[in-house]
């Protein structure tokens, strides 16, 4: 029997409760951090083409 072990409907409940405003904001930052993301490689490439 392992006590450790969650049943995965318990688990499912209690990550759509407990996290969901956590994922919200996490996604936001994520999605900030994309777009910078997108951004700075845009630059760099920028970058090595006058390099080139």
């Amino acid at each position: 029997m392992a006590i450790d072990r969650l049943p995965e409907s318990l688990v499912k409940r209690a990550s759509t409760i407990s996290l969901s405003e956590e994922n919200k904001f996490i996604l936001g930052i994520l999605s900030d951090f994309k777009v910078q993301n997108e951004i700075f490689l845009q630059y760099s490439f920028r970058l090595l083409a006058i390099i080139w």
